[in-house]
Formats: C-alpha cells, structure tokens, sequence
C-alpha cells in the first residue's frame, strides 16, 4: 500500500508542478501577445518570431494543461442530467466515461509519439526565416496525454472505491471532495 501512496503521490506533484509551468506560459504568452502589438502597431515594426513562439507556447499550454485541469475539476461537464445522480450512480457513470479517457489517451500518446520520432529523424524545424526545432513541441502532446490519462485512473480508482463502499459514508465523501493525493491511501 505505501507503494500505491507514493505513486498517487508523485501522480499529484508532477501535475500540480506542469501547471505551475503552464501557468508561466500564460503569462509568457501575454508578454509575447502584447510586445508584438505594441512593436506592430506603435512601432510599425512587426516581429517575425513572436507568432511562431505564441504558436509553439499554446501548444505547450494546451498539451501540460490537461492533467493539471482534470485534477483539478475544471473541464466543462453537461450536468444536465449528471447533477440528479447519486454519488454512486455519478461514479458509475464516470467509470463508463473513462473508457473514452483511455481510448483519447492511448491514441494521442501513441501517434503523438510517431509524430515526434519522425520530426526527430527527418530534422524538422519551423519553414519560416526563424527556424526553431518542431520537436520538442511535438513530444509535449504525448506527455501530456499521459500526465492526464494518470490523473484519469486516479479518478477510476476513486469511482470503483465509491460504487464499492456504497452506505460506508466513506465513498460519498470521497466522491463529493475528490482529492488525488488521498487515493491510493
């Protein structure tokens, strides 16, 4: 059990850690955004990388984001009908979701990866007059998808724990106050 902890654990920091990044690219990013307009328009001297750096930096935001999101709660959910659920009929539901987690993830990790490994062995950089390496962007959408596809099974193990420990008192409340750190507890 101290193993699972300690897993869940590093689960937890690794994702809080790439979105305090993700948070530095924000900010990078409305530096960059607002540089580029006041050399644009105040200047009349547009710059020629600050687009593909802005490119490059939400795809990083994007791809690191998701773990740190999923882990947090903050993806959209249609609560329509979801929000009338039981605790243990919203795990189960859940459980039935993270099939399509899993079948997003795998696929994103694995032609995430081919798509790195080429740009490594054909040498890809950018076709623009600054040429920066495609690489490094390329292989931030498979480990992204792997950081969230972490965070999702923490989120299953909380579901079946939950539609197992029905009537305990233990799994509503886990439910309710879904913390990743405390799963593998």
């Amino acid at each position: 059990m101290k193993m699972w902890s300690k897993a869940g654990h590093a689960v937890v920091s690794v994702n809080e850690w790439v979105g305090r990044i993700g948070w530095g690219f924000v900010i990078i990013l409305m530096s960059l955004g607002l540089y580029d307009v006041i050399m644009r328009y105040l200047f009349n001297r547009p710059s020629q990388w600050i687009y593909l750096i802005l490119q490059m930096a939400m795809v990083a935001l994007t791809a690191l984001a998701g773990g740190y999101a999923l882990q947090l709660k903050s993806f959209i959910r249609m609560d329509v009908i979801y929000s009338h659920f039981s605790p243990r009929s919203k795990a189960i539901a859940d459980i039935i979701t993270f099939i399509f987690i899993l079948l997003t993830c795998v696929i994103l990790i694995w032609k995430g990866a081919q798509q790195t490994l080429t740009s490594i062995a054909t040498n890809e950089y950018t076709p623009t007059s600054v040429r920066l390496p495609v690489y490094p962007t390329k292989a931030l959408i498979p480990l992204g998808s792997f950081l969230v596809l972490t965070v999702a099974v923490q989120k299953l193990i909380s579901d079946i724990r939950t539609v197992f420990h029905k009537g305990t008192g233990r799994a509503e409340s886990q439910e309710n106050n879904f913390n990743p750190g405390n799963l593998w507890k």
